[in-house]
């Protein structure tokens, strides 16, 4: 019960920001971010059908360096959003003073409290994944893929492991870099070198 409530509060961190307006519902911003962040998974696929298409009858050798190009740009695009939205959450990576302020006088382990931010920060980064790539991890390879019904999932399942792989290691590099400029630099310095 602890935990559950601890990951709720810490995940909720993660939106309470200067980006979003404090007078507004918190959920429309939040919806019109990631909306707009997952237009390229519709549009991309559907400007892309053609081309598709036209190379459905060409040999591999012709087709695959066209669609390991696209798959690329799908996975950069997902490690850069990621990155900017991390960059953009550095403050609400690690517990502050006011979350140990907070936290710390209550009968709560510390081990609590590290494991519910760990499950804020893995919340956090399925949530954004998902919710940013699921449309472009089931209409690319619907559009592109041309073979047998029964590869379609097993393609569709294998760009979305590599969508989330290349998420996971854009934000766990960011969270690690903070790590370990919290633990190397003075505050003074660290919050210098976060601007």
């Amino acid at each position: 019960n602890q935990l559950g409530a601890l990951i709720r509060h810490f995940f909720g961190r993660f939106f309470d920001n200067e980006f979003v307006a404090r007078n507004t519902e918190m959920q429309v911003t939040v919806t019109k971010m990631l909306a707009l962040l997952s237009s390229p998974g519709i549009i991309l696929p559907c400007l892309r059908y053609t081309t598709y298409l036209g190379l459905a009858a060409s040999p591999d050798a012709v087709r695959n360096p066209m669609l390991w190009s696209d798959r690329t740009l799908y996975l950069s695009f997902s490690m850069l959003v990621m990155g900017a939205v991390t960059v953009l959450e550095w403050d609400a990576l690690f517990p502050d003073r006011r979350d140990y302020a907070t936290l710390m006088v209550l009968p709560i382990h510390s081990r609590t409290v590290f494991l519910a931010k760990v499950g804020a920060l893995a919340l956090f980064l399925l949530a954004f994944t998902a919710s940013v790539n699921l449309v472009s991890v089931v209409t690319f390879p619907a559009v592109s893929y041309r073979g047998p019904a029964r590869g379609l999932l097993g393609t569709i399942a294998a760009q979305g492991i590599s969508i989330l792989a290349s998420s996971a290691f854009a934000f766990l590099f960011l969270v690690a870099l903070e790590g370990v400029l919290l633990n190397v630099l003075s505050v003074r310095w660290f919050r210098k070198m976060s601007a």
